[in-house]
């Protein structure tokens, strides 16, 4: 099992979409099981946000894991599942603005994902789930969707670069 995850406008669903081409992996995006209703989640108006129950996540995704492949994670709560190896996709403040202004995210929400990016947030999270060993930082802010997707196969088959990305 492989984690995609980070805060929204890092390049996790892009970049993944890719991934699974390359890896012909079985795809599980979590953005996706709530949209679909098969993770139970309620809007909170007050942070403008979906909130979904941590057990519900582990619970639809464990059902989707197949044995017989590759599975890649992705969506912002990856990180809290135990994974073979977990990827946070990384991205400097001026650019998440950036890339969040240009998807059209409110003030609000822009301002809390950037604050979450540079205290650390997901990766503190991913070290408190799995492995320091497995678990990796990958700066999106200058890299496109492939060249990501490119670096995860790098680091899954490189001993090197899993030290260099190490979270």
């Amino acid at each position: 099992i492989i984690s995609i995850s980070g805060t929204p406008a890092t390049g996790k669903t892009s970049a993944t979409k890719m991934l699974k081409k390359m890896l012909k992996a079985n795809l599980v995006s979590i953005n996706v099981l709530v949209k679909n209703k098969k993770i139970k989640s309620h809007y909170e108006k007050r942070r403008n946000t979906r909130v979904v129950n941590e057990k519900d996540i582990k619970r639809a995704v464990k059902k989707l894991i197949r044995p017989d492949k590759i599975n890649i994670v992705e969506g912002h709560a990856a990180h809290i599942l135990k994974a073979d190896k977990a990827f946070i996709l990384r991205c400097s403040p001026p650019q998440l603005v950036k890339r969040m202004k240009r998807k059209g995210w409110p003030e609000k929400k822009i301002m809390e994902n950037v604050e979450a990016e540079i205290l650390d947030i997901i990766t503190v999270e991913a070290l408190e789930t799995n492995k320091r060993r497995n678990v990796f930082e990958i700066d999106t802010s200058l890299r496109t969707p492939k060249q990501t997707a490119v670096l995860i196969v790098k680091i899954l088959n490189n001993h090197r670069q899993q030290r260099k990305y190490s979270a």
